[in-house]
């Protein structure tokens, strides 16, 4: 869903609405969302990442086991270090608490055994790229087989729950929030 999906908004008081929250909370490290990104805002994000990754490369002498020059092509290892640069952003903040570095290095320490899976996983070396081959299963359009498998489970699974609240009735703690509506038809982000 993009902010201008939202029922009852405009896009002039949705812009309003981002410059306010932008002044709140500018220089805030916010967690980065690529598939909400526009244009504008993903070329300035793929730019802050890649000088950091390079940054982070250099400065923790990692290699292609750990990070391989071509980490920008596979979307597992691009996650891992949005999330990785977030925290890096997060712990070392003028602003934090004196124990942000040595969390910092926690959070590290568990992301490197990640990146190191991910980035054996791809078989990139220096030198040699091997793009990404997602499970059949996963494709857009989903495959008939999958997507009929797919609709029986969850046909199976709503068939044990509780009915839904009445249109218009008031949400419980028992029921969550699930995104719907024009825009959401990509995921739950």
């Amino acid at each position: 869903m993009t902010p201008t999906d939202l029922p009852g908004r405009e896009p002039d008081e949705e812009s309003a609405a981002d410059a306010l929250v932008e002044r709140i909370l500018a220089g805030v490290p916010r967690p980065v969302a690529w598939a909400r990104l526009n244009e504008a805002t993903a070329a300035a994000a793929w730019s802050d990442l890649d000088a950091w990754v390079r940054w982070l490369a250099r400065r923790y002498s990692l290699d292609h086991r750990d990070v391989p020059p071509c980490w920008f092509a596979h979307g597992h290892l691009v996650e891992e270090l949005t999330a990785l640069r977030t925290a890096h952003r997060v712990c070392f903040d003028s602003a934090g608490a004196a124990q942000g570095p040595a969390e910092w290095h926690q959070t590290f320490a568990s992301s490197r055994g990640r990146l190191q899976l991910w980035a054996s996983r791809t078989g990139c070396r220096a030198g040699e790229h091997r793009p990404d081959a997602p499970p059949e299963w996963a494709a857009e359009p989903a495959p008939t087989d999958y997507a009929r498998a797919f609709a029986d489970h969850v046909a199976a699974d709503l068939g044990t729950r509780p009915p839904s609240p009445a249109p218009g009735s008031v949400r419980t703690a028992s029921a969550p929030h699930i995104m719907t509506g024009p825009g959401t038809e990509g995921g739950p982000w």
